[in-house]
């Protein structure tokens, strides 16, 4: 988010997966609880990327990261990130 110090942006995004964990999703028409949802978010920050498209890759590479790691959580790209994930990925190929 411009303007705002990396933990602050960090604190905004595990907030907000913290928020929908916490919430109860329900059918507005029949009242019916489908259970508990949770969220896992991939934050790259603007000052880590070369354009959008660079933003974009990074923030889903820290998705990956994110789901890998489990439900319900939040990670931030870090430069070392992509090839971690590129070693995983061979070691899954087989």
């Amino acid at each position: 988010m411009p303007g705002h110090k990396p933990q602050a942006t960090q604190d905004m995004a595990d907030a907000l997966r913290l928020m929908i964990a916490r919430t109860p999703l329900k059918n507005p028409k029949t009242g019916a609880s489908y259970g508990k949802i949770s969220v896992s978010l991939g934050l790259c920050l603007s000052d880590q990327a070369l354009d959008p498209f660079d933003f974009y890759h990074k923030a889903d590479i820290a998705l990956y990261g994110a789901k890998a790691g489990g439900r319900n959580r939040m990670m931030q790209y870090r430069p070392n990130l992509e090839a971690e994930f590129d070693a995983n990925r061979l070691l899954y190929a087989g």
